[in-house]
């Protein structure tokens, strides 16, 4: 008896052990990513706030850094730690230049440290694309959680004009707001802005906003005038019509469901947006999601091509794309930091 219980044990065993096999191992997170997301300390009269942001690039005299706008105070002080570091020597006062509280983004300015690099953006993600997310969870230091994007690019927000953010299946806690979240490699895809409770606070996962759309809002903050922030708009609305799976990934083709009057002479409701072209770059247009991050990347009044189909039939046109105006929150503008002694 005593050896067929341990024949059925080694079995059970072995068994584990060949199921475990298979598994991916979860190696250690890069050192570039690291070294680019730092933990941030907001000390205000009613206490500190505890956060995280992302090293975006140079600035003439340092390092500009984004966050978001939730965690900072008009009259707070802001001291940003490389990643890791608790003693005191080694934070940094920060400068708030503005704050875009339509987007709940802020950015700071930092002068230049060797604790802390410019993140290196990441390729667009997609659904099940494992991920780093890291912040200061509940205020008590420099931590990694890990996780996969469940959802990239989900609406969220008013139907008539949804932002755009990457859903987390990742542990997030207070303190993880403005935290980079990093591909495999150590690449930024996101900055995290907050998590979704449910009913009876049943925490429904995170979400990020795309690298590419904080960066271009960064660009925004910086090019300010008198305190108004311009970005690029065009008033018209795409839907899907058919979606078609290359690969793993889905792709939409898109139609203009709707056209403001401006637009009559050029696009037509029913067109379908094959591609937009600018400054001699072709860009497939796959969701609508795409179209309007790509659209804060651009200038305001860019003038961009279309490639459509009308009726069937190949098209190409010029369109103009207009501007949408945002007031700067609370900070010191680049503009009068230029130019102050």
């Amino acid at each position: 008896m005593i050896k067929k219980w341990l024949a059925l044990l080694l079995v059970f065993v072995l068994g584990v052990a060949v199921g475990y096999q298979g598994m991916p191992q979860m190696k250690n997170c890069p050192e570039n990513a690291l070294l680019s997301s730092p933990r941030i300390v907001v000390s205000a009269k009613d206490g500190q706030k505890a956060g995280a942001g992302i090293v975006w690039r140079e600035s003439e005299g340092g390092l500009y850094v984004l966050t978001c706008a939730h965690l900072l105070c008009e009259e707070g002080d802001i001291t940003v730690f490389p990643f890791g570091y608790t003693l005191p020597q080694y934070g940094e006062k920060a400068q708030l230049i503005g704050t875009l509280p339509d987007y709940d983004l802020a950015l700071l300015e930092i002068p230049k440290t060797p604790h802390l690099k410019v993140a290196k953006g990441g390729d667009t993600p997609v659904s099940g694309t494992a991920i780093f997310a890291l912040g200061n969870p509940l205020g008590k230091g420099s931590a990694v959680g890990y996780g996969v994007i469940s959802a990239p690019y989900e609406a969220m927000g008013d139907e008539g004009s949804p932002q755009y953010y990457h859903r987390l299946d990742c542990h997030l806690e207070k303190g993880n707001s403005g935290g980079g979240v990093y591909d495999s490699e150590g690449n930024v895809v996101g900055m995290v802005m907050g998590k979704v409770l449910g009913e009876n606070g049943i925490d429904k996962g995170g979400y990020a906003m795309p690298w590419e759309q904080a960066q271009a809002l960064g660009n925004a903050i910086l090019a300010a005038e008198d305190g108004i922030v311009k970005v690029a708009t065009l008033d018209a609305e795409l839907i899907a019509i058919e979606e078609i799976r290359e690969g793993g990934e889905i792709k939409s083709r898109m139609a203009f469901s709707y056209i403001s009057p401006a637009l009559f002479e050029t696009v037509g409701i029913g067109d379908r947006l094959l591609s937009v072209e600018t400054e001699g770059e072709v860009i497939e247009i796959t969701s609508m999601p795409q179209f309007e991050t790509l659209l804060l990347t651009l200038p305001p009044h860019s003038l961009l091509t279309f490639h459509l189909t009308h009726y069937g039939m190949p098209k190409t046109v010029s369109v103009r794309l207009g501007e949408k105006e945002f007031r700067l929150g609370f900070g010191t503008p680049h503009q009068e930091r230029a130019t102050s002694p």
